[in-house]
């Protein structure tokens, strides 16, 4: 029949919103008009698919899809102004922090052991460790290993495992996910950003030294497959 020549071919899973849903209408459409049709030979109308899906659980699941992407946007919009809120906070929090390391010394000045404990705003003088070198791999069924070689410097205090979601590292978005001691075992195995099949994190291992100093090594990409 026509039909055949109608139909639409099967979008990527890595198409955009556009390109994905659009093949998707015209499979809803194209079925409507075949209900709407005289029966082709072998065919019972209206048709259903050998799962049982209809057309109607098709559109619903459609419409689902079309809400996830308006859903996304949304999300994707809030994390935007929580960032904002965010460091606007943290630019708060540090003129205060300052005005108290101004104030303190002087009012403070005859209690030599309350002045000591005033909060250090900056890592003191120092260099800059070197990065270590690591790699990440996807453990079956929902985590990932990431093993690094050892540091070098004299001065380490501890490794940290930092990462956020998606496939780009992000320095504002990241979080300290987990931490090794100089003695531990050099590797890392946690499920963060990997609930859900095709998710996608980004990690780095960072060297981190007794005075604050730090250096984080090249950014380690790890997938979830479908």
């Amino acid at each position: 029949t026509a039909f055949v020549n109608a139909r639409a071919y099967a979008p990527n899973l890595s198409d955009g919103q556009g390109v994905f849903l659009a093949p998707l209408r015209d499979v809803f459409s194209l079925w409507e008009k075949l209900n709407a049709g005289a029966a082709p030979a072998g065919i019972a109308l209206p048709l259903v698919l050998s799962d049982g899906t209809t057309r109607e659980e098709f559109g619903e699941e459609l419409a689902g899809i079309a809400g996830s992407y308006v859903a996304e946007a949304a999300a994707n919009q809030g994390a935007v102004l929580a960032r904002s809120e965010r460091d606007g906070l943290k630019e708060r929090i540090r003129a205060i922090l300052v005005s108290y390391r101004t104030v303190v010394p002087a009012r403070c000045a005859q209690h030599g052991s309350l002045v000591e404990t005033l909060p250090v705003l900056t890592p003191p003088p120092g260099h800059t460790p070197d990065a270590v070198v690591a790699s990440a791999v996807f453990v079956a069924p929902d985590q990932a290993r990431v093993v690094y070689e050892a540091s070098a410097e004299a001065s380490l205090e501890r490794y940290e495992l930092r990462g956020n979601p998606g496939e780009e590292y992000s320095d504002e978005d990241a979080v300290v996910i987990a931490t090794n001691g100089v003695a531990d075992a050099r590797e890392f195995v946690t499920g963060f950003g990997l609930g859900q099949p095709g998710t996608m994190v980004a990690l780095k291992v960072y060297v981190v030294l007794d005075t604050g100093n730090e250096s984080g090594s090249a950014t380690l990409t790890v997938a979830r497959p479908l």
